[in-house]
């Protein structure tokens, strides 16, 4: 989940931490002091006393009444059974919705607290979202703006201007969590604590005072504002809200731990009608219409997300493209026993660039992993291919061959397909590896990009036609003999898993070319005409690199 933002003075970290009981149907709060000492397993992290110390302050200046979410929304447990989501929905006369989410099981606690003001009032929206593990703090708190502030200058002058020191006050002890897209920072303010962090007392004190804070800081432009809007700037905010939302409601990175709680149908119950109220009520407009540039070639987001025949297998997808790149996607698969990262970049057919092919997979005894950029033409046919894309990186290779060691026979068919950079390798996992092989995924995929940077199109048509082949030869070959079939129709079942192999992951296949696999290699049709399941016709295999240290093939 995004995570969100919150203010107050009022509050010093050590003040007895509050614990609140309620239901649907008594709205009134208990309170009782929590003396107990502060330690470190996740049970002893209660984000619900977050929750209730802000409702106790706001019920200090406004008066609040249930929404009608509470009676529908109050708590739910995961499909494990032993997870437990507790629901708060309150408004106000100004406020539209005032929620709180808390998930608790053993392993983790999250916490999502926001509030929406009715559209008559421009106030931010208050965000706060944060996630807890044993090892990991993930933290996002702000005032999430209703209007790009790089657009409305006097909009953050209004709201931040005068509330910037609240943030500077925590600044050292939160530093910057991190890469954060430049499509979802449209969205934060420069109030925005983005941080992630290891457990200790001083810092739980810390984010407990800052929420306070920004909580408070909220709660006072509340009582501040005035309603007496323009029609016509109330139709504004709603549609500044309600593009908030729909954003969320699509890409919030907390959609995959709900689906693998609680199932598709109800997390998207959840998401839609309580977490992103108002997203189906404050606008007719859809996420492409805000986003059209998230618009693929078939109109709509088909594939973002999927969840397998287990319900806790989650699988994300991303989809992009660019003037030169046909599609860059990348597939995450994620359960309890493996995960699986599968991340490719096709150049258009103008442009003879390799493709950049990443495929990871991790389980709790072994990492497999292929890192290449996959040659469009075969080289030991097209040697000045190989001098123009290849002859200068080698260096990248060298620098990771004595730690990811060639990872054992691979078919003399599918060698073909590999370049001498290819990075073909088996380990167990180690924190000193994983660091290694992120920094060669990088290096990789820079090298790759400076190719996409530097290559001119190609003006001659015959060659255009011969890239395009090219690519639906390599195509063509994964959808029909890639070894992740087998574990993405397990996961899925035929049909999906046929649709996702071709529409997205090989996406192309259907589209390129008109030639079949036995087309592009007879040596696999069978005496009934059908494509032989074999790995290899040939029966030739490479148990070691196949290439010399200057990338050449010696076989």
């Amino acid at each position: 989940m995004e995570f969100g933002s919150s203010f107050g003075t009022c509050f010093e970290a050590a003040k007895p931490h509050l614990l609140i009981s309620t239901s649907s149907k008594n709205t009134n709060i208990t309170l009782r002091s929590r003396t107990q000492r502060f330690s470190f397993r996740v049970s002893s992290v209660s984000y619900k006393e977050f929750a209730e110390s802000a409702l106790e302050e706001t019920r200090k200046r406004i008066v609040l009444e249930p929404s009608p979410l509470q009676e529908r929304y109050s708590s739910m447990t995961g499909l494990d059974g032993k997870t437990q989501l507790q629901m708060l929905a309150f408004k106000s006369p100004k406020i539209r919705l005032l929620r709180s989410m808390t998930i608790e099981n053993e392993t983790m606690q999250v916490f999502d607290f926001t509030g929406f003001m009715k559209p008559e009032y421009d106030t931010p929206i208050f965000c706060a979202n944060f996630f807890t593990s044993a090892n990991m703090n993930i933290v996002v708190l702000d005032l999430n703006p209703l209007h790009q502030l790089t657009d409305q200058t006097d909009y953050q002058d209004k709201y931040y201007k005068n509330i910037m020191s609240i943030y500077h006050k925590y600044d050292e002890i939160f530093p910057w969590g991190g890469k954060l897209t430049g499509e979802s920072i449209k969205f934060f303010s420069p109030l925005v604590m983005w941080t992630r962090f290891s457990s200790s007392q001083d810092k739980h004190q810390a984010l407990f005072s800052a929420f306070l804070e920004y909580y408070q800081a909220w709660l006072e432009m509340i009582i501040q504002v005035k309603e007496g809007m323009e029609p016509s700037q109330v139709r504004v905010i709603r549609e500044a809200q309600h593009k908030y939302l729909t954003w969320r409601a699509q890409k919030d990175p907390g959609h995959a731990l709900l689906r693998k709680l609680l199932g598709e149908a109800k997390a998207k119950a959840l998401l839609r009608e309580f977490l992103f109220n108002g997203v189906d009520e404050l606008g007719t407009k859809t996420f492409i219409d805000y986003f059209p540039e998230y618009q693929t070639d078939g109109g709509t987001e088909r594939y973002s997300s999927m969840t397998g025949l287990d319900s806790k297998t989650q699988l994300q997808m991303l989809a992009f493209k660019s003037p030169k790149i046909r599609l860059l996607r990348s597939m995450a698969i994620e359960n309890e026993t493996i995960q699986v990262f599968d991340f490719a970049g096709f150049m258009k057919p103008e442009y003879d660039i390799p493709i950049f092919c990443a495929n990871f997979f991790t389980s709790a005894n072994m990492n497999i992993v292929v890192l290449d950029l996959n040659p469009l033409h075969q080289l030991t046919d097209h040697t000045n291919y190989q001098d123009k894309y290849y002859k200068n990186i080698m260096s990248i290779y060298h620098k990771y061959d004595e730690i990811f060691p060639w990872g054992g026979k691979l078919t003399g068919e599918s060698i073909k397909f590999f370049s001498p950079l290819v990075m073909w390798t088996r380990f167990s996992s180690s924190q000193e590896k994983h660091n290694a092989l992120f920094s060669a995924f990088l290096e990789y995929y820079q090298a790759w990009l400076e190719m996409t940077i530097q290559v001119k199109e190609e003006m001659e048509p015959s060659q255009v036609r011969a890239n395009r082949e090219a690519q639906h030869k390599y195509l063509t070959w994964r959808a029909q003999k890639d070894p992740g079939h087998a574990l993405l129709r397990k996961l899925l079942g035929e049909a999906k898993a046929k649709a996702l192999l071709r529409d997205f992951v090989f996406n192309g296949v259907d589209e390129l070319g008109t030639k079949t696999f036995i087309d592009y290699f007879p040596e696999y049709e069978t005496e009934g005409g059908t494509v032989s399941e074999k790995r290899s016709i040939i029966g030739k295999s490479f148990a070691t690199r196949p290439w010399d240290s200057n990338g050449q093939f010696i076989g």
